[in-house]
């Protein structure tokens, strides 16, 4: 059987001459070539899809959560920090998807205008004369996707974190690997590219400090205020609203500096980020701890009066009516 379809191929190339190379021969490798090339599209794109899942749902997903209950501060296991490993990387596997066509589809063509007997050096010469200009001429479009990859790989800021890019600051609203779009406190949204990204405060990552400063007026006792400070911050952490936000025990650093009316004194809580909502609540109640102990915090001058209470201590500018004076 073997034999006679050997003979026959031969005796078909025998009355074709040199037109079976054009008619059979050509036709069967450029299909090889695709056929090869759908193959190992499908191998990588497969390969990266499992990785992508691995990441998000394998081994390596219970890895951290594992070390995220055991060191908490080092992996965030929050629901809002898994969904955003889990968009990371989908984001990449979609790159290294595109990357991956790109380059095998690349070589295939040019593998395919081979067979063809078209000669491949000018081509490839102009081509890389185009790329040149083409690069230079879209260097700033490259910059920025490059930047806005690593920014993304590298989970430098994430969608709903309070960032500082620089020229402004804000909450993210979108990540693209071009450019960047944030809304700042006013309800301007930015749209910064990527590659003019040259540094990031991130106030929304890993924990962040709350910092508490109080003006104790000369002639106030500091240790009493130092202490009500301390014991009202620890009550408020303690909460159960408030458990989960305070990460280690408030601490009062002390006299932080000194002017002219009176001592500043500095109370420190770390805290999980993006929780502005604990450091007002506990300044409220710090305020009102030192007010009922008798620590004067503000001074109030005499044609001034308060316009929700009798109280003239632990209280803002805001908090007084400038427009009436004290009854003489």
């Amino acid at each position: 059987m073997m034999r006679a379809v050997l003979l026959s191929v031969a005796a078909l190339k025998t009355l074709s001459g040199h037109r079976f190379d054009i008619y059979v021969e050509r036709p069967i490798r450029i299909a090889a070539i695709l056929l090869i090339a759908l193959i190992l599209r499908a191998v990588a794109g497969r390969t990266i899809n499992r990785m992508v899942r691995a990441t998000r749902e394998g081994k390596l997903s219970r890895r951290l959560a594992s070390l995220g209950e055991r060191a908490p501060l080092l992996v965030d296991t929050s629901e809002v920090a898994v969904l955003r490993r889990q968009q990371r990387a989908a984001t990449v596997g979609t790159v290294l998807r595109s990357v991956a066509s790109i380059v095998i589809w690349t070589i295939a063509m040019v593998t395919i205008l081979g067979e063809f007997d078209i000669n491949l050096a000018p081509i490839l010469a102009s081509a890389g004369i185009v790329g040149v200009a083409v690069g230079f001429g879209a260097q700033n479009l490259v910059k920025d996707f490059l930047s806005g990859l690593f920014l993304v790989i590298e989970d430098t800021y994430g969608v709903g974190d309070t960032v500082d890019l620089g020229p402004a600051t804000g909450t993210v609203e979108s990540i693209g690997l071009r450019s960047t779009r944030i809304r700042d406190v006013r309800g301007t949204l930015w749209s910064i590219r990527n590659g003019e990204i040259a540094r990031v405060a991130n106030y929304s990552q890993t924990w962040q400090r709350a910092i508490f400063d109080f003006l104790i007026l000369h002639g106030q006792d500091v240790h009493r205020a130092r202490d009500v400070v301390l014991e009202t911050a620890t009550e408020v952490s303690q909460l159960a609203a408030w458990s989960d936000v305070a990460l280690d025990p408030p601490t009062v650093w002390g006299v932080n500096d000194i002017t002219p009316d009176g001592v500043i004194l500095r109370a420190v809580v770390r805290r999980r980020p993006g929780r502005d909502d604990f450091d007002r609540y506990l300044r409220e109640r710090l305020v009102t701890a030192l007010d009922d102990a008798g620590v004067r915090i503000f001074v109030l001058p005499p044609d001034f009066r308060l316009i929700s209470s009798g109280r003239s201590v632990g209280v803002t500018p805001a908090d007084v009516d400038r427009t009436t004076p004290h009854a003489p």
